[in-house]
């Protein structure tokens, strides 16, 4: 106990001389403006919890404390309800003259006054920085995506962008600095040097589909480590050759031109503030630390743009406060790639939690990239000029030789509190230099422990019918046997092909064992091929490959095939059965198929053997299915329809009707969300 003790009296001291105080500070800054914005309670959990530690570790500047958190909080209310809109429909059709503030690949937010608003851009006919005078319908964002995806409208709200103008037409366009023709010409018009400058990343190009596949988007925009790996070798540079204070400053001016460019992104911004600073400091012979130039910093850039305290890049960078190190090694640059390595692993907890997955792989490659990286957007005033396809083509090979050698490892999601404790342990290996051989031993023992945690309070035995509009899409999964089966993947449209994978990866599923296609419709198979691009399926079976009977650990499941005319009527039906619960996939399934069901000896028997539980309610719900026969016939317990009403109006309400003539209890994907069963409860649960 008395060894305990000493041990946390000296981890307090180092917490207080390494001002860790600020970490929690700006967390706790985080954590209240987002409970301001989205009035989740577990924010506010949070916000107490790191407030409570910043005056612990300094409470004799509580008074201080205490002021930054007020003026900050302060800042970002100001500002939310300046540029927060409830209802735009005065300005429909009205012709606003407003200026393009962001410009992405497929999209530009646009301002008129106090009103920011986002406009789909898929041919590009906008620029930063131009006037465009526009009309059109202002209609309020509404997301469709589920909790297990990236949500790119509640990204949009995060920075009080609420409405989009649909049905626009544009009147007049007068462009500006960042939208000259000279600009247009050289930079725009070059992919790689917009991909650089201006984070357009497009997906339809070899080489932006290899980044946004490897996820190393963040490698091609401006940030704190491209600038401070370069701003060393240019002060090194600077030292050997004695350079004058004219050619630092225009160092600073390309830094600045650079950030300019790009639109001072939130990393850009921070570099520019944190020069900005670092000079005052310097021109008034003034000393500090570090730790609090950084620290001030933030503080300028929360109050500069407030919408970034909530958006999630923020806990990254508030994260690499932590990141203290001495020189372990005396060959600085063996202590270089010791320090990028560490680095690099140094995030990878935050990366999961935010992406439940993280790739060994390109984290390893990551010091040998960013360097790279660093140079080639140093660089880009040199190559921009020259014929930029052989550049272009390097990194298209690079990229394919990662994806070759890449491999995802899914975690899935991770409770917040495992999170902390986990930062903490590397709190205790920063607090001995790396140096500790128990405390690493601590660390990994932490790292076990979260995952069993995270695993363990994961759903065990489920079948899950996911919200895909009009698709269908199935997913059942023992987690102690590590078994996936997937019935049908396909999602209607308006929802992204990517959302069965996006599933598998927040559960931390890493393979499927089999993924069934009721039939050759795309609502029903358009996003397997996103699964397969990143995990592994061992088997696919359709109408033309099926046996009578299968079984997969345990799962018995018994098919059905009618060779019709019609494509819904060729569904594949198939009876699941595990842990003595059966149910009973349809696919799209019509009249005539169900009445060649309804006289099928052999379904007339299987279905006899004990009754059905659940059946996946045929063709999304439509009134040319689930006839009185054969509802009649297998009278199950509980209906899973999967529709959406905007398209075609499923499901209609004579199916409805039946269903509940036959005292069949059914959900609706539409209106109940994602659908999970629980097999070892017998119980439903829904999650949006």
């Amino acid at each position: 106990m008395k060894a305990i003790k000493l041990f946390i009296i000296d981890f307090y001291n180092f917490l207080i001389l390494k001002h860790y105080f600020l970490l929690f500070l700006l967390l706790s800054i985080c954590m209240s403006t987002s409970f301001i914005l989205s009035k989740n309670i577990n924010y506010l959990i949070l916000a107490i919890f790191f407030f409570s530690l910043t005056i612990i570790l300094n409470y004799k500047n509580t008074l201080t404390i205490v002021l930054i958190f007020i003026s900050i909080n302060l800042i970002f209310v100001i500002y939310m309800f300046w540029f927060k809109q409830t209802d735009l429909t005065y300005l429909n059709n009205k012709t606003l003259i407003s200026k393009v503030i962001d410009k992405k690949t497929n999209y530009a937010i646009l301002q008129y006054k106090n009103i920011k608003f986002y406009i789909n851009d898929f041919n590009n006919n906008f620029l930063l920085d131009q006037t465009v005078q526009i009309s059109g319908v202002f209609n309020k964002l509404e997301s469709n995506t589920s909790f297990y995806q990236f949500d790119f409208f509640n990204y949009l709200n995060k920075q009080f962008i609420d409405f989009e103008l649909t049905n626009y037409k544009v009147e007049k366009i007068s462009n500006g600095i960042r939208s000259n023709l000279f600009i247009t010409n050289y930079f725009y018009t070059n992919k790689l040097a917009s991909m650089f400058l201006f984070e357009t990343i497009d997906r339809s190009t070899k080489l932006g589909e290899l980044i946004k596949d490897l996820n190393l988007g963040f490698l091609v925009v401006i940030s704190s480590y491209n600038i401070s790996f370069f701003t060393k070798f240019f002060y090194k540079l600077n030292a050997k050759y004695k350079w004058t204070n004219v050619i630092t400053y225009l160092f600073y001016l390309i830094v600045f031109l650079l950030s300019y460019l790009s639109n001072f992104s939130y990393a850009s911004l921070r570099i520019v503030i944190f020069f900005i600073v670092s000079l005052y400091f310097k021109y008034f012979k003034k000393s500090s630390l570090l730790v609090f130039k950084r620290f001030i910093t933030l503080l300028v850039c929360f109050a500069i743009t407030p919408s970034f305290l909530t958006s999630s890049a923020v806990i990254f960078v508030i994260i690499s406060f932590m990141f203290y190190y001495d020189q372990i090694f005396k060959n600085k640059f063996i202590d270089l790639i010791f320090r990028s390595l560490i680095f690099t692993f140094y995030f990878i907890p935050i990366q999961i939690f935010y992406f439940y997955s993280f790739s060994i792989v390109v984290q390893s490659l990551l010091i040998i990239l960013r360097p790279l990286f660093s140079f080639l957007y140093f660089s880009i005033f040199i190559w921009v000029w020259f014929d930029h396809n052989y550049l272009t083509n390097l990194l298209i090979k690079l990229f394919e030789f990662i994806k070759t050698i890449n491999f995802n490892f899914n975690i899935g999601y991770v409770d917040v509190s495992l999170l902390i404790l986990v930062y903490l342990a590397i709190l205790i290996i920063i607090k001995y230099n790396f140096k500790s051989i128990l405390s690493w031993i601590n660390l990994l023992v932490i790292l076990l422990l979260s995952y069993l945690v995270s695993w363990l309070i994961k759903p065990s035995v489920f079948l899950v019918m996911l919200n895909v509009g009009n698709g269908n899409c199935f997913v059942f999964h023992d987690k102690f046997k590590n078994t996936t089966i997937i019935n049908d993947c396909g999602v209607g449209k308006g929802f992204s092909k990517s959302l069965g994978y996006e599933f598998l990866k927040y559960f931390g599923i890493n393979h499927v064992d089999l993924i069934i296609v009721s039939h050759n419709h795309a609502d029903h198979y358009n996003g397997i091929d996103a699964i397969k691009k990143n995990i592994k399926v061992y088997e696919t079976i359709t109408y033309n490959n099926f046996l009578p009977f299968k079984t997969i650990s345990n799962v018995n499941m018994y098919f059905f095939w009618n060779n019709l005319e019609s494509e819904n009527d060729k569904s594949l039906v198939y009876l699941f059965e595990y842990r003595n619960i059966r149910i009973l996939f349809t696919g799209d399934v019509e009249k005539q198929a169900e009445n060649l069901l309804v006289n099928n000896d052999y379904f007339k028997y299987v279905i006899s053997l004990k009754p059905i539980d659940i059946l996946q309610v045929p063709h999304h719900g439509s009134n040319t299915s689930s006839t009185d026969e054969f509802i009649n016939l297998i009278k199950p317990k509980y209906g899973l329809i999967s529709g959406n009403k905007r398209t075609y109006n499923f499901p209609r309400i004579q199916t409805l009707e039946t269903l509940y003539k036959y005292n069949v209890k059914y959900f609706i994907s539409q209106t109940d969300g994602n659908t999970f069963y629980n097999f070892l409860t017998d119980s439903f649960w829904f999650e949006k």
